[in-house]
């Protein structure tokens, strides 16, 4: 009867002993659980301060960009004497000419050098500064694409402000090879862009 009872006990003990086994394990698992959900939550949280954090970066850098085009757009219409004038006797000075056959486009009557090298010193300038936009955009460790668009705008600022060079350099019949000039500009900083990108995303 007594070894019965030992039987009995002893089967009940290590019942006992696996049932509180198995709570531990689950007590255990849930605790790494919720351990593992905080450590997601926190690692999201983190990931969407630093997001915005990027964010305004890339929209400090944007602003400062824009606020150097505005602020040099109003410089020269203080600076160049008489610019405003001169600028509304261009846009007045435009009459329909003959490109080929039965096409007409307006074009300026007469030679408007002092218009034409104001825009040119203009886009130097600014495509000059987009270097500086693009040294901080490495600093602050920008996106590909951010940093693909500052390297499009200095060729792009940088070729218009050649081709205004040459449009006030030749007689007035160079205005419509100007414009073909200007759109092969802007096909050359398109591609200028997706080097960039290649090009860094192959880096990284």
């Amino acid at each position: 009867m007594s070894g019965y009872n030992w039987c009995e006990y002893g089967c009940l003990g290590v019942i006992d002993l696996l049932r509180k086994l198995w709570l531990a394990t689950v007590v255990v698992l849930l605790i790494d659980s919720q351990f593992f959900k905080a450590e997601a939550l926190i690692n999201q949280m983190l990931r969407r301060l630093f997001g915005v954090l990027h964010d305004r970066r890339e929209k400090w850098i944007g602003l400062l960009s824009f606020g150097f085009f505005i602020m040099l757009f109003a410089l020269f219409f203080i600076v160049v004497p008489n610019y405003y004038a001169k600028v509304s006797e261009f846009f007045r000075d435009f009459e329909s000419q003959e490109v080929v056959h039965n096409v007409s486009l307006p074009a300026p009557v007469h030679h408007h050098p002092v218009v034409y090298e104001t825009v040119m010193r203009f886009c130097i300038i600014f495509g000059l500064f987009q270097f500086f936009v693009l040294a901080l955009r490495f600093y602050f460790r920008s996106s590909l694409n951010k940093m693909a668009e500052t390297t499009s705008n200095i060729v792009l600022w940088l070729g218009a402000a050649y081709m205004f060079y040459l449009l006030m350099s030749n007689p007035v019949d160079f205005w419509f090879p100007f414009f073909g000039g200007i759109i092969a500009v802007i096909g050359f900083s398109l591609i200028a862009r997706s080097l960039v990108v290649l090009l860094l995303w192959r880096l990284r």
